[in-house]
């Protein structure tokens, strides 16, 4: 596969976890908080990967936002603004899926959504401007 069409699958992909996570929240009742955290910080690791890939970078095939974060903030120091989004969002890559005592609020998942908007809007011009 060619480095546009995977610049175009990783946009795709945050995308459609960004909808789904929208749509769930906006339509499921009782929301499924947990669920809708854990797409969201699927969401930052996709648009934060199509970074990195857009500027050349090898990247490891994991959920460790905080990594893949301190990759993009190497190459472009303004990410520095996301450090608080990146540490909260950081626990919803593998809590939420299991079993466990992590209890989230609607005020949580509203908030993850928020935050992977703010990413979104950060990172989308800098990756389709760079493709």
């Amino acid at each position: 596969m060619d480095r546009n069409e995977e610049i175009r699958q990783w946009l795709h992909l945050a995308e459609e976890d960004l909808s789904i996570a929208e749509n769930c929240a906006n339509y499921m009742h009782p929301t499924p908080d947990e669920r809708i955290c854990n797409l969201c910080q699927a969401v930052v690791e996709r648009y934060l990967k199509v970074f990195l890939l857009v500027n050349n970078v090898i990247f490891k095939y994991n959920h460790d936002i905080v990594t893949l974060w301190k990759q993009c903030e190497a190459i472009m120091p303004e990410f520095n603004r996301f450090a608080s989004h990146i540490t909260i969002l950081a626990d919803y890559a593998v809590f939420p899926r299991y079993p466990n005592e992590l209890q989230l609020s609607e005020s949580d998942m509203r908030l993850a959504l928020q935050y992977a908007k703010d990413i979104r809007a950060f990172v989308e011009p800098l990756v389709k401007g760079g493709n």
